[in-house]
């Protein structure tokens, strides 16, 4: 009879012990699906600043070539704008 009752007091404890680590698994596929979303998101954030850096070269580089047309127009050669 003994060995029936700590039978059964393991299984209580293993069981109570299974739904803790249950909860706790649970728990940390939350998180985890979290991080995921936030890396994917900091992901295509970083596509986005990457595109609009290379808007902004282009759109530099454009405004170099105008000012260089509008220098070499004016008859200026150093580059500055003098008025």
């Amino acid at each position: 009879m003994l060995l029936i009752q700590t039978l059964q007091d393991e299984l209580k404890v293993f069981t109570e012990t299974a739904k803790k680590q249950m909860k706790e698994l649970q728990t940390l596929k939350v998180k985890l699906k979290l991080k995921e979303e936030e890396r994917v998101l900091f992901g295509e954030q970083q596509t986005l600043r990457k595109d609009q850096a290379s808007d902004f070269t282009i759109v530099l580089k454009e405004m170099e070539q105008l000012l260089e047309m509008y220098y070499e127009a004016s008859g200026q050669t150093d580059g500055f704008f003098l008025g």
